[in-house]
């Protein structure tokens, strides 16, 4: 039996942050702390929140948009989440409870072992590379509030559009949109920046403004190369995001 007891709104957050496509999650409670990890075709993310831990080990949610409805139905501040292995999850917040079914598969965490060895791989060489390709970009963020902006990109520039990174010169600048459309970019400068002396461009998918808005208020150091991935590391909380370019 894993059991724990959380804040209902720190939930809701939490099991949507991963990402618009992602149904489904796999959770490990442990440590004062409730453990999420995803990896999808977009991007890889893990991240954690606090929670009051009874007993220790795995949540399995078949369906996020179910608990997010079920939590936006209650009155309550404070959730009660139990699941023995293989059986329904539980969610309790007094008088209201709610009971879904376990899957045999959780998708998003189908290659989740995998790419858990490509980031020990590159956190062992200082993310220097990343599958074979070289991160020969850094810079570091301030506070990852900076990143709101480019999470707000999206209402500006319309669903769909491809985004165009630009790292150089000390900076980071996010653009998207069409010629003789909506067009935004966002630019924000990066301590201790350091590079290649020409400019690094990639383009990834209308999913990076959703996860830029993942990063947690605080700094982050940011790592990326031509053509490939886009990885923010949070200095001071457990929170490692890696966007795969577009087309990858």
């Amino acid at each position: 039996m894993t059991r724990i007891t959380i804040d209902r709104d720190d939930l809701r957050k939490f099991v949507q942050c991963f990402g618009l496509n992602v149904g489904d999650l796999l959770l490990d409670a442990k440590e004062f702390s409730l453990v999420g990890g995803v990896a999808m075709p977009t991007h890889f993310l893990t991240t954690r929140i606090s929670a009051t831990v009874d007993e220790a080990g795995q949540f399995s949610i078949s369906d996020i948009g179910k608990v997010v409805a079920f939590l936006r139905a209650c009155d309550g501040n404070s959730i009660e989440m139990w699941q023995k292995p293989g059986r329904p999850l539980h969610l309790s917040n007094g008088g209201t409870e709610m009971t879904l079914p376990c899957a045999d598969e959780t998708r998003s965490a189908k290659s989740l072992p995998m790419v858990m060895k490509l980031v020990a791989t590159s956190a062992e060489a200082n993310w220097k590379s990343w599958a074979g390709e070289p991160l020969d970009c850094y810079g570091r963020l301030e506070n990852c509030n900076d990143l709101l902006p480019v999470s707000q990109m999206q209402r500006v520039v319309g669903k769909d559009r491809e985004y165009h990174t630009c790292f150089g010169e000390g900076a980071i600048t996010v653009s998207a949109g069409k010629r003789a459309e909506t067009q935004m970019s966002v630019t924000i400068d990066l301590l201790d920046a350091d590079g290649p002396p020409t400019v690094v461009d990639n383009t990834y998918g209308p999913w990076l403004p959703h996860l830029l808005n993942v990063m947690p208020t605080g700094p982050c150091e940011i790592y990326t190369g031509a053509g490939s991935v886009l990885v923010l590391n949070h200095v001071e909380r457990e929170c490692l995001l890696v966007v795969i370019p577009q087309g990858e």
